[in-house]
């Protein structure tokens, strides 16, 4: 990386299932003249996010699956910006997508904090995505949503299709409650108008001032990620492709029976009537999707599956899947 530039970083969070990957997926797309890396955080032990992303080349997009940059200082994110820093690619923009438990407080501080890449690196935008639908409940039952939406410059309301119009009104209305100084725009499908987003510099550091700030990369303290109160990521995984009828209505019965403990599902999937073609599985909440991998997205071979949520049995949900093979 050109040690004379300073790279703009777009930091985009959001709580489980808001839409996060499908309004990355629309900003990069939005601006193909630009070459961007981007860091993708999960929780769980594979990546399902950088399957999904497009218009970006594998070799651009860095995983950081099954750790956290979330809710503490990481040290993997240190190091891949400094690596970042010594790359001969050259960047236009780093985007960073957290993971949804994130407070992106601790993403931020990084480049407030760490005397040698404050100079090298500039927050232009906090985008945090909102879920029309399920906001109130987010809100209530996980106080990361109201942390990600304060520190936001940029507040994108997704899901807008999935409500009426008084309820989307509402929804505005409870987001200026919570953030009066962050531009609120409306989404579909994570579909937004992007004209000048790269350029926006509207982040305010001096929103930090309140916040404890921890001294950059302290030494001898390894910098893990905490548990986010009972919050895990189940990963399960079948080598042979599933039967289709019978994965929908586990699945529908697992939201069902696991709504208030069961946030987010999301994985690849395969199903015997049509082995060769990958799924991609959503869920959140009540409702979920199941949508055709294309042709230009590599896929894994087996059905990977991650389960997000609070005080999940993880030796009752692996033998239910595994059960669906038989």
């Amino acid at each position: 990386m050109d040690n004379r530039r300073t790279l703009d970083v777009t930091i985009l969070t959001g709580f489980l299932g808001s839409g996060k990957t499908s309004t990355l997926n629309h900003l990069t797309q939005a601006f193909p003249e630009k070459a961007f890396a981007v860091v993708e955080n999960e929780l769980g032990s594979v990546s399902i996010d950088k399957a999904l992303i497009l218009g970006i080349p594998g070799s651009d997009v860095f995983d950081l699956s099954d750790g956290c940059i979330c809710c503490n200082l990481s040290e993997d994110l240190y190091l891949f910006l400094y690596k970042l820093l010594e790359t001969q690619r050259q960047f236009d923009h780093l985007l960073i997508e957290t993971t949804g438990m994130a407070d992106p407080f601790s993403v931020v501080q990084p480049f407030l904090t760490d005397e040698e890449l404050a100079p090298r690196f500039r927050v232009n935008t906090v985008l945090a995505v909102a879920d029309a639908l399920n906001l109130p409940q987010s809100l209530r039952d996980q106080p990361e949503t109201r942390r990600q939406l304060e520190l936001a410059s940029l507040i994108v309301l997704n899901k807008a299709d999935l409500v009426d119009a008084e309820t989307l009104a509402q929804r505005q209305r409870l987001l200026l409650e919570i953030n009066p100084l962050a531009e609120i725009t409306t989404a579909t499908h994570g579909q937004f108008d992007t004209a000048g987003l790269l350029d926006r510099m509207d982040f305010d550091y001096a929103r930090l001032a309140t916040r404890p700030v921890v001294p950059a990369r302290p030494e001898g303290i390894a910098l893990t990620a905490a548990p986010h109160q009972g919050v895990s990521a189940l990963t399960l995984r079948r080598s042979e492709p599933l039967p289709r009828q019978a994965f929908e209505a586990w699945l529908k019965m697992l939201l069902l029976l696991n709504d208030k403990s069961l946030y987010r599902v999301k994985g690849i999937v395969r199903f015997r009537e049509l082995p060769e073609q990958a799924w991609v599985a959503q869920a959140v909440r009540h409702s979920f999707l199941l949508l055709p991998v294309g042709s230009e997205v590599p896929a894994p071979a087996e059905s990977q599956l991650v389960l997000i949520g609070k005080n999940l049995d993880g030796q009752a949900l692996a033998e239910a899947f595994e059960e669906l093979a038989d």
